[in-house]
């Protein structure tokens, strides 16, 4: 789902894995607290040493995907937010076209009777 989000530039289909995501970390940051509580209250000699270790990576990888994972739901952000300045641009535009390809000089666009003191 979340790459389909991805391909699909849909940020909708991105948001549950940043929301579970967010939650895994919320849970393994609980995980390493308790290991760390664990082993001061545990004698010298208790291996827990590398469950801490592998909560910590995990935790770490977690976090990292979150990270990467949001880096893309703000770029789909951006790009929808400049393509809707680009249109609105282009439409702007579009008031001020005229028909000619190059304007005309200016000795062809003013009068040229001379003028008259009353």
């Amino acid at each position: 789902m979340m790459l389909h989000g991805v391909r699909s530039q849909r940020r909708s289909f991105l948001l549950p894995f940043i929301i579970f995501a967010s939650f895994a970390v919320f849970l393994a940051f609980i995980q390493v607290s308790s290991d760390l509580v664990a082993a001061s209250q545990s004698r010298v000699g208790a291996s827990s040493g590398p469950q801490l270790l592998s909560h910590v990576i995990g935790m770490c990888v977690h976090v990292w995907c979150v990270a990467v994972v949001w880096r893309c739901y703000c770029y789909l952000g951006d790009k929808k937010v400049a393509e809707q300045i680009g249109e609105q641009l282009q439409a702007t535009s579009l008031a001020f076209a005229y028909e000619y390809t190059q304007p005309p000089p200016y000795a062809d666009s003013i009068e040229k009777s001379p003028l008259t003191v009353a």
